[in-house]
């Protein structure tokens, strides 16, 4: 089986539908820059075939956003597409000459929609769809496995398609850039496929380990609480026990003379308790004196309450209220000497920062100051300069010699001014006349054309007339000639009826020349005269009526022409009419601003006057720029010396602000000394403030402290008042004597009554100490038997520790028995694609979760016996491989794996670039053994370097129908452009 036919339609960086033709390709070369689609080329095969891309899987990528969709597609309205963005891929498999299979898989981006997989153009779920592409490519492996289907659906797809099928760069880049011998132990278990055995194997112990553990930590709770409740029923039954023996024989009537007489004692002290009458020893009779504890236990807390109430109020007794009220005092007017002296600091700091106002706008007018005197001076060197300029100009010689003859420069002025205007409305009359001429000559133009028209209507309407008397001619020459036919007809059908009429008379003449024929030669003869002079007839009519038509198509030709040439000159008459309207109009426009004393005057004298006053303007001329230059000096002489008034009065306006720190303007270093002078004060006034400020603190607290100590105790008293009325602050002492003594008091009854309450407990309880004991030896044996399910419980975590930490071993022995069946053809590979100096053998043995690259002269055997320390002595290639030697030894391993393969019919390879950190040798040692592959194979195979493409090409030994490219030419949000002769068109 191989790759037929593929469309792909906005799969990843292919925007678009874009189908390729394979048939009869042994080879597919896909040529394009870096990031232009050849990868993706190859992950649209590896997901149509699975619904997965490997080198996408566990990468953040795919969940980021939608890896498989054109992105572009995102953007577009929903109204364009409503059932959203999607993509697809097809491919078509040949299973032989005349039979193929196709495989289609669609993706759409909202998680909704069903992603269907076409099969032979049937739609199936994603799972069933999967399911028979799997039955499809693992055909052979199904075979050699029979009825064990539960093997083949171990098998994963993916994983085999990657590593024996489709070499991604990835899968190479990851090779080449694990330096180490555990990451390339990681990326050849990946690339074996046989990283889920060890994952699996190893997840499997993890399961099972959760799964004791929580056992073990089930039967750690159920020891503990087990363990709890031994104590307290072992505790409960001692006591029980421990009583009974001091009870010894008492009797029934012993325990309550004993509990009469002890209440009895306490009713005598006259605290407030009930009186208790006992009569026997029963379950209400401990209740009874249990509730009676209780009220004896309130008397004890209230008591300690009193007592604590004037054991606190002690503590606040140790300032009197005469020190109390003095020390307040104290801290009041010193707060109020710390006030005073922030609001002096404030005010000072506050005269300081108006004078840093002041110094500041004192420096921004000492700029302005600077900048109006610099202005100033360059303001009246210009005025000097200008007024240099006039003196320079008066002194010149032509204005001298005007100055003598007009006695005033004004006066001149005026003159040329004059004769200037008179020029130029002289030269506006020539102009005027000049338009005058103009629509003469279009006039004159305008009466030819209306005269041609005259004479070119006549002549139209003569060949109007020539035409259809032609016309008329033509319709009577083609009348006569079908009036001849019909006649000629009609003489025919007369002589056939008569003929038929007169059939038994034996000489009729002939129906159609009406000859006798008595013979056949004579019928031949009339007949051949009679036709002749029927074409002759019919030839001059047809000669005539030729003529005729090329007499009247000569006329029509010659009526267009002149039709033609009519409404040209009618277009050129409206032309002009528009044209002279225009001209007249702008014409008796200009004259109406001409003087009438200039419009007297012929062309001739106009001319003539204004040759003089040119000549005489020419010699004035440069005697009237003079002037002008004169009148713009004193123009720009003007403003200058009025802004030169306004600085003037600005420097005078500054100098008032300033007042007697004129001299400040003008001497530099004042200003910012002053500044700085005043930063440091108001720096120093910081610290006093802050100072202060902390002070303020420390004193505020100390007061509100005093004025605490002083209400709490004003509170303490009201509280101690509340609970012991009449009392005073020197009798203190007196009163709390009492309360301590009959504290003690209390709690030793309470003592003692708990005694007898456990007693009576006892006493009451003789006949449950046996099950009570019979209770405890049962959850005792519980316990036991929960300890030893706590130890067989880490035993097995014991082994399944081992477990752990033997899987690695497990796993290279795994790892080494797979690579033994591929070693062979991969030291064969290599030896060919890279061949080393003198070590001419590789040999990959996974050691311990570390993949050894070891190089050698000879072929070896039983490596994988070495300790990894042995193994290091040895020349490691792992740590002393280039990229390229990684490269070449990734491609191998590839290729072994490929061409070694029994479990699909698929006769396809793809392989992704793989001449990165190749050299020219290794290139031409790798397309050696390209070109064995393809004796047996469909390759394909890109690179980013034309030069290798064509290489490629011409080292394949194959006919040029059988190779096929694929150049990737650019990219763009619009779409990819693509040049190939296997591109078919959709």
């Amino acid at each position: 089986m191989q790759l037929l036919q593929m469309s792909i339609e906005n799969f990843r960086i292919f925007y678009g539908k874009h189908t390729f033709s394979f048939k009869d390709k042994k080879l597919v070369i896909l040529r394009g820059l870096n990031g232009h689609g050849k990868s993706s080329f190859f992950d649209a095969i590896e997901w149509c075939l699975t619904g997965d891309i490997q080198r996408y899987v566990g990468s953040a990528e795919r969940q980021k956003f939608h890896y498989i969709v054109h992105q572009s597609l995102f953007s577009q309205s929903a109204s364009a597409n409503h059932i959203g963005p999607q993509a697809s891929v097809e491919v078509w498999i040949k299973k032989s000459d005349d039979e193929y299979f196709t495989i289609k898989r669609v993706y759409h981006a909202q998680k909704k929609i069903p992603k269907p997989i076409f099969i032979d153009g049937i739609a199936y779920a994603v799972k069933p769809g999967n399911q028979k592409i799997r039955d499809f490519l693992l055909h052979t492996l199904i075979e050699n496995y029979g009825e064990n289907k539960k093997e083949v659906s171990k098998v994963e797809l993916p994983l085999l398609l990657a590593s024996t099928q489709f070499l991604s760069q990835d899968q190479l880049q990851a090779f080449v850039s694990a330096k180490k011998p555990q990451e390339r132990y990681a990326v050849l278990e990946k690339v074996l496929g046989i990283q889920k055995y060890g994952s699996e194997f190893q997840q499997y112990i993890k399961n099972v380990k959760e799964v004791v553990e929580g056992q073990k930590e089930a039967v750690s709770k159920e020891i503990k609480s087990k363990s709890e409740q031994v104590k307290i029923k072992q505790g409960i039954a001692d006591t029980k026990e421990d009583l009974l023996n001091k009870i010894g024989g008492e009797t029934e009537e012993t325990f309550l003379e004993k509990i009469a007489v002890f209440i009895g004692k306490i009713n005598e002290a006259e605290i407030g308790l009930p009186q208790v009458q006992l009569q026997t020893l029963t379950d209400s009779t401990q209740t009874m004196l249990l509730e009676y504890r209780k009220l004896l236990q309130e008397r004890t807390i209230a008591s300690e309450s009193k007592r604590r109430l004037l054991q606190e109020f002690e503590t606040v007794l140790s300032l009197s209220d005469i020190d109390c009220e003095n020390r307040l005092l104290e801290l009041t007017d010193y707060l109020e000497g710390l006030n005073k002296k922030s609001i002096d600091y404030e005010s000072k700091k506050q005269r300081a920062i108006n004078k840093q106002v002041e110094l500041n706008s004192l420096k921004g007018y000492r700029t302005h100051y600077r900048e109006t005197i610099l202005l100033a001076n360059n303001l009246r060197e210009n005025i000097k300069e200008k007024r240099d300029a006039q003196e320079q100009i008066l002194k010149n010689p032509t204005l001298l010699t005007v100055i003598q003859l007009y006695n005033d420069l004004e006066k001149f002025q005026h003159s040329y001014a004059d004769q200037l205007n008179q020029y130029n409305r002289l030269q506006e009359y020539l102009l005027v006349l000049e338009k005058e001429k103009k629509i003469q000559s279009i006039t004159n133009t305008l009466d030819q054309i209306k005269q041609r028209l005259a004479t070119d209507s006549i002549l139209l309407e003569q060949k109007n007339n020539n035409v259809i008397r032609l016309r008329e001619k033509k319709k009577q020459i083609e009348q006569m000639v079908e009036d001849h036919k019909n006649d000629t007809v009609a003489q025919m059908i007369h002589n056939v009826q008569s003929y038929l009429l007169h059939e038994d008379d034996e000489y009729a003449p002939c129906p159609v020349c009406g000859s006798p024929f008595l013979e056949p030669s004579s019928l031949h003869d009339a007949i051949k005269l009679q036709l002749e002079e029927t074409n002759k007839a019919l030839d001059k009519n047809d000669v005539d009526l030729r003529e005729l038509n090329t007499e009247l198509n000569t006329s029509e030709a010659e009526e267009a022409d002149l039709s033609r040439v009519m409404s040209g000159l009618i277009r050129q008459r409206d032309t002009l009419i528009n044209q002279l309207q225009q001209e007249e109009v702008a014409a008796a426009s200009d004259r109406a601003k001409i003087p009438v004393d200039i419009q007297q005057f012929n062309e001739e004298q106009v001319r003539g006057q204004t040759i003089k006053l040119l000549e005489r303007l020419n010699l004035n001329e440069a005697a009237f720029n003079l002037c002008l230059a004169l009148e713009r000096l004193e123009a720009e002489i003007d403003p200058m010396a009025a802004q030169e008034v306004t600085l003037s009065q600005t420097l005078q306006d500054l100098r008032k602000i300033a007042e007697k720190r004129v001299r400040w303007l003008s001497t530099e270093g004042v200003i910012e000394h002053r500044l700085q002078r005043l930063d440091m004060y108001l720096l120093r006034l910081k610290d006093a403030e802050n100072h202060v400020s902390s002070q303020k603190v420390q004193w505020n607290a100390k007061l509100r402290e005093v004025e605490n100590q002083k209400r709490e105790k004003e509170l303490k008293l009201i509280e101690i008042r509340n609970f012991i009325p009449g009392f005073t602050v020197e009798e203190r002492q007196s009163q709390l004597d009492p309360i301590i003594r009959r504290i003690d008091l209390l709690r030793n009854w309470d003592a003692e009554l708990e005694e007898q309450l456990l007693k009576i407990e006892a006493f009451l309880s003789r006949s449950n100490i046996m099950a009570l004991k019979n209770e405890l030896s049962v959850m005792v044996l519980e316990l036991t038997r929960e300890e030893d399910n706590s130890k067989y419980y880490e035993g097995l975590l014991d082994q399944l520790k081992q477990l752990d930490e033997d899987h690695g071993k497990i796993q290279s022995e795994l790892m080494n028995e797979y690579l033994q069946s591929y070693s062979e053809k991969i030291d064969e590979l290599f030896m060919q694609i890279s061949p080393h100096a003198f070590f001419r053998h590789v040999h990959l043995v996974p050691k311990e979760g570390e993949l050894y690259i070891v190089v050698s002269d000879k072929k070896e055997h039983d490596l994988s016996k070495l300790s990894p320390e042995e193994l290091e002595k040895r020349f490691n290639a792992s740590l002393t491989f280039s990229s390229a030697q990684s490269n070449v030894l990734a491609i191998c391993i590839f290729l072994a794996l490929g061409l070694s393969q029994e479990w699909t019919p698929l006769r396809t390879i793809g392989i992704d670039d793989p001449f990165q950190n190749l050299d020219d040798i290794n290139v031409f040692s790798f397309l050696d053994v390209l070109s064995q592959i393809l004796l047996d194979k469909q390759v394909i195979i890109s690179t980013h370097d034309d030069k290798f493409a064509n290489l490629i090409r011409f080292k394949s030994s194959l006919e040029s129908h059988q190779i096929t490219e694929i150049w990737l030419e650019s990219y763009s949000k619009e779409g990819i452009s693509i040049q190939s002769d296997c591109l078919v068109g959709e």
